[in-house]
C-alpha cells in the first residue's frame, strides 16, 4: 500500500516493508537566502570521484560517492541541478537509518534534515546510482539563519587512513542488488551502490573507499561487443572524474590506495570468449598504467560471480576461460617482477529470477571471500 501526505513541501511515498522515498519539491522559501544561507560543499567531507562544477560544485557520475556535513541548528538542505530524475540517495541524519533522497529533474533545493533539537548534527549523503543512469551537480548546502556548516577539518568525519579502490562493471556499482516492488522493477532504484560488496568492506575495515563501475562495460569490449574504439570501456574510465565525460580527466594523487580491486570479464565474455592473447595483453597494460600511479597499491583481480562451471555449457567455458587468463595474468605480471598481484575467486552467485546480478545477501558474501585476502596482505587487523 502506498500512503501519500505532505510536509513543508515535500511528498513523502511510504512503501510497506520497503523504503521511504523522499521526492523533494522545488520549495519557494528555500530561495531566500537570509533565512537559508548558502555555503560551498567543498566544506563538506567527499570520498569517490567528483568533478567542480560550474559556481563552484560538484558534479557526481561514479558510484557510492559519500560526503558528511557537519553542521550547527536545525536544517541543511541543497541545491541540486540533475540532469534526469533518476538520480538518488541515501541520507543518514546522525548516524540513524539511511532514508532514500530520489532527485528531481533541473535545478530544486532538497531537504535532507529538518525540525533537529539545537547543537551539532552530522548528515551523511551516499549516491545510489551509476552515470549512465543520471548526473547530477550539488551546487550549495544550505542551513537556516543562525546555523552553521562547520569545515570538514572541525566535524567529526576525519579522513581514514585506510584506502580501497574497486573497479568493474555493473556488480562493483551494486546493480540489481534492490528487489523494488512489482511497479518499479526494473527501475533504477533497483541500484544500490551503499549495498556493494565494495561499500561492505570499507565499513568492516574502516576504510575510504572509491568505486569505479559502469554497468555493461569490461576491459575491452561491452556486453553487446562494441570495442573500445565504439564504447567506454575501464582503461579509459579510470582516468575520469565523470565516466561520460571525456574532459573531465581525474587526478590520481587525490586519492591513493592500499589495495586496488579489479572486477572485470561479465561483459567482456558475454559476447563471447575473447582472444587469448589480445585480452591479456590488455589487462597487463592495465594494471601496469594503474601500476604507474599506484605503485604501492596491492592488485586483487577477481573473477565474475555471475559465471559458474556448473551451469550450462556456455557459462561453464566462460568461468574457466576466464579463471585461466586471470591466471596467466597474474603469472605475467610476476615473471615482471610484480609481486604485489593476487588471484581472488568468488563463489558463484545466482542473483535471483529474472536479474542475474548479485542480490544484497550475496554481495555480503563476496565481501566475505575478499575480506580475510585483503586483512593478509595490507596488515589489517
Amino acid at each position: 500500500m502506498i500512503e501519500e501526505g505532505e510536509a513543508d513541501g515535500s511528498i513523502f511515498l511510504r512503501m510497506d516493508d520497503w523504503v521511504r522515498l523522499i521526492i523533494p519539491m522545488l520549495n519557494s522559501r528555500l530561495n531566500d537566502e537570509s533565512a537559508f544561507p548558502r555555503w560551498p560543499v567543498r566544506m563538506g567531507h567527499w570520498t569517490g570521484r567528483v568533478s567542480v562544477a560550474e559556481g563552484g560544485g560538484y558534479t557526481l557520475g561514479f558510484p557510492g560517492v559519500y560526503a558528511t556535513f557537519t553542521f550547527t541548528g536545525g536544517f541543511l538542505g541543497c541545491t541540486t541541478h540533475a540532469k534526469n530524475a533518476f538520480n538518488a540517495f541515501h541520507v543518514s541524519i546522525d548516524g540513524g537509518p539511511s532514508t532514500l533522497l530520489r532527485v528531481p529533474e533541473g535545478r530544486a533545493h532538497l531537504i535532507l534534515a529538518e525540525g533537529l533539537t539545537s547543537g551539532t548534527h552530522i548528515v551523511r549523503i551516499i549516491r545510489r546510482n551509476e552515470s549512465w543512469q543520471g548526473v547530477v551537480d550539488i551546487e550549495a548546502m544550505i542551513t537556516s539563519a543562525g546555523g552553521r556548516l562547520l569545515p570538514a577539518s572541525e566535524g567529526s568525519a576525519a579522513s581514514s587512513a585506510r584506502k580501497l579502490m574497486f573497479v568493474g562493471d555493473s556488480i562493483t556499482a551494486g546493480a540489481g542488488i534492490e528487489e523494488a516492488p512489482p511497479e518499479l522493477a526494473g527501475n533504477h532504484l533497483e541500484s544500490n551502490a551503499e549495498a556493494s560488496f565494495g561499500m561492505e568492506l570499507g565499513r568492516r575495515l574502516q576504510a575510504e573507499v572509491h568505486l569505479l563501475g559502469y554497468g555493461g562495460r569490461g576491459l575491452v569490449r561491452d556486453y553487446q561487443g562494441l570495442n573500445a574504439s565504439q564504447t567506454l570501456v575501464a582503461p579509459v574510465m579510470f582516468e575520469r572524474a565523470l565516466p561520460d565525460d571525456a574532459m573531465s580527466v581525474w587526478d590520481h594523487q587525490r586519492f591513493t590506495p592500499d589495495a586496488v580491486v579489479v572486477g572485470l570479464g561479465t561483459n567482456d565474455f558475454s559476447f563471447g570468449i575473447p582472444e587469448q592473447r589480445t585480452w591479456i595483453a590488455a589487462y597487463d597494460a592495465f594494471i601496469t598504467r594503474i601500476r604507474e600511479v599506484h605503485p604501492l597499491a596491492w592488485m586483487i583481480l577477481t573473477n565474475s560471480p555471475m559465471f559458474s562451471v556448473n551451469q550450462n555449457a556456455g557459462n561453464t567455458a566462460r568461468a574457466a576461460t576466464l579463471v585461466y587468463y586471470l591466471e596467466e595474468t597474474v603469472k605475467l605480471r610476476r615473471t615482471a617482477g610484480d609481486e604485489r598481484v593476487d588471484l581472488l575467486q568468488y563463489r558463484h552467485q545466482p542473483g535471483r529470477p529474472g536479474n542475474g546480478h548479485p542480490t544484497g545477501p550475496q554481495h555480503q558474501q563476496m565481501a566475505d571471500d575478499l575480506e580475510p585476502l585483503l586483512r593478509s596482505r595490507l596488515g589489517w587487523d
